[in-house]
């Protein structure tokens, strides 16, 4: 029998198409390096700010925000650059393959193409969040060694939950870059999109400083995502853990839904 014809019977199954989008993600060198540098960039902004929360206390210094002392929280809020890691690895994901034009191999072994983008999201999403998942573990018993006394335990209340979301929202983070670099398969404009999204809608609408701006900014990505990871009740309209983690998966689905239909409809 020959090579074409066993193929040919073998077909191109979903957990082949996961196979070959982790050889590929997994093959880049760049993959790695990105990863590390989020890992790395969370872990010692949570000792950074531990530290310096430490002297603060020590001090008795006045914390005009009650959630700047947050003992558990606090020295998790240096994820703004591992943020950007993330989003930016997701978005490189897609367009490196139409840079390359390699999407156009991937498109021929899968006419239909949502199984290949769907494959894509389930590897990126597995190997993002284990990846962020043992950053942010480690960023909070690095930052509460740093808190010396006054730190907390993996056994405060709320602790766990705290640490999962982080790890979350960062991995969800990277989702809604690949569903963007997939609606504009364009590095630059991945990027670009992902950064207006992230952190230049919320200085705008900060600036506009009326009531429906406010309103709609606990709504944006980042927003959503501080809310996931707070232990404090939500106050002043802002979101709950839960109503944040809905607001982040909405906003993927979103982007990723966008991409599902221009990939079908667009040509590679």
């Amino acid at each position: 029998m020959s090579t074409a014809t066993t193929a040919g019977k073998r077909g191109v199954t979903f957990p082949r198409l996961l196979r070959s989008e982790w050889l590929k993600l997994q093959t880049l060198r760049s993959t790695w390096v990105t990863l590390f540098a989020g890992v790395v960039v969370l872990v010692v902004a949570s000792a950074l700010i531990g530290n310096h929360l430490h002297d603060d206390l020590v001090r008795g210094a006045a914390f005009t925000d009650p959630e700047d002392r947050d003992l558990l929280t606090t020295p998790l809020r240096g994820f703004g650059l591992t943020q950007l890691v993330m989003g930016v690895l997701g978005v490189l994901s897609i367009t490196g393959e139409y840079a390359t034009g390699t999407i156009r191999a991937t498109f021929t072994a899968v006419p239909t193409r949502l199984p290949a983008l769907w494959a894509k999201v389930l590897v990126f999403a597995a190997l993002g969040f284990v990846a962020m998942l043992a950053a942010s573990f480690a960023a909070f018993f690095l930052g509460q060694s740093f808190l010396g006394t006054f730190g907390v335990g993996i056994g405060a209340p709320h602790a766990v939950r705290v640490i999962i979301s982080l790890a979350g929202y960062l991995t969800l983070v990277g989702l809604l870059g690949l569903g963007l670099g997939c609606l504009v398969r364009s590095t630059a404009g991945g990027i670009a999109s992902l950064v207006g999204l992230l952190l230049v809608a919320p200085g705008i609408l900060a600036a506009l400083g009326t009531s429906w701006a406010t309103s709609v900014s606990h709504y944006l990505p980042l927003n959503a995502g501080l809310a996931m990871f707070s232990d404090q009740p939500p106050t002043n309209g802002n979101l709950g853990p839960t109503a944040g983690l809905i607001t982040m998966l909405a906003w993927v689905a979103a982007a990723l839904a966008g991409a599902a239909v221009v990939i079908t409809r667009r040509d590679a």
